[in-house]
């Protein structure tokens, strides 16, 4: 964070950094759902 030194930088990174963390938070389910491989055990509690 150092090398962001004008308020620019710092939005534009902060625009990039929720892009991407957004857009693995919404992968995050669909990818459970292709690695696992009885579908009916999807969503039970261990």
């Amino acid at each position: 964070m150092i090398a962001l030194t004008d308020i620019a930088y710092v939005t534009v990174f902060g625009v990039i950094y929720g892009y991407f963390s957004g857009v693995y938070i919404a992968l995050m389910v669909p990818l459970i759902t292709v690695l696992t491989p009885d579908l009916s055990e999807l969503g039970l509690a261990p």
